[in-house]
């Protein structure tokens, strides 16, 4: 296969179909690993290996790969509560939580946001935050609001739902963003079917 980044690289932003395709067997996969007690910490594109389908009758599959930085949670948690861990920053900076980028104990939520944030680029060809520095960066995660589908792919129509669901991926508030990778599939699936 070829990492998502290689496939977005060659072709530019992915028509609205395939991306979600992908990002649907992504929510999969890391629902399976937060099932495990594992939370990933480093989605991005280079972590996503897109495998070709072996015949016409079958898709793409999409596999989760380096989980160098994964953290299992529910073992020692109460050492982990007791122990402080200031200034301990793990991931990719243009796809970090911003719970990550201040280096807080982070839970599977920061997931789903580095999810939004991967979706966001398959869909408008960037990431929703890019600053002059690594730090610049974290600071637009932790303070800005991205911009749209539409006006970060100059124009693109997004069906409304779409856009929807990748803004409440990609909310500051890990409250209020999407709280499992099932709850975001079930949203994505009616995107698969072609209503016309």
């Amino acid at each position: 296969g070829t990492t998502l980044e290689d496939l977005t690289k060659n072709i530019g932003a992915l028509p609205v179909e395939r991306a979600v395709d992908i990002m649907i067997q992504v929510a999969f996969a890391i629902q399976y690993a937060h099932d495990q007690g594992i939370i990933h910490r480093d989605l991005k594109p280079t972590n996503i290996m897109v495998i070709p389908p072996e015949n016409e009758s079958e898709k793409e599959s999409v596999k989760l790969v380096d989980f160098g930085i994964a953290k299992l949670t529910g073992i020692d948690e109460f050492n982990q509560q007791t122990l402080t861990k200031t200034g301990e920053i793990f991931g990719s900076p243009l796809y970090m939580s911003p719970e990550q980028c201040t280096g807080v104990m982070v839970d599977h939520r920061c997931d789903l946001y580095s999810i939004g944030c991967v979706f966001y680029d398959m869909l408008t060809g960037a990431p929703p935050f890019i600053g002059e520095n690594a730090l610049s960066t974290m600071m637009k995660h932790q303070t800005e609001a991205p911009l749209s589908l539409k006006e970060a792919s100059m124009g693109r129509n997004f069906p409304l739902v779409l856009e929807q669901i990748v803004a409440r991926l990609l909310e500051k508030d890990p409250n209020r963003r999407y709280q499992s990778g099932n709850a975001l599939v079930i949203d994505l699936l009616p995107l698969t079917r072609d209503d016309g």
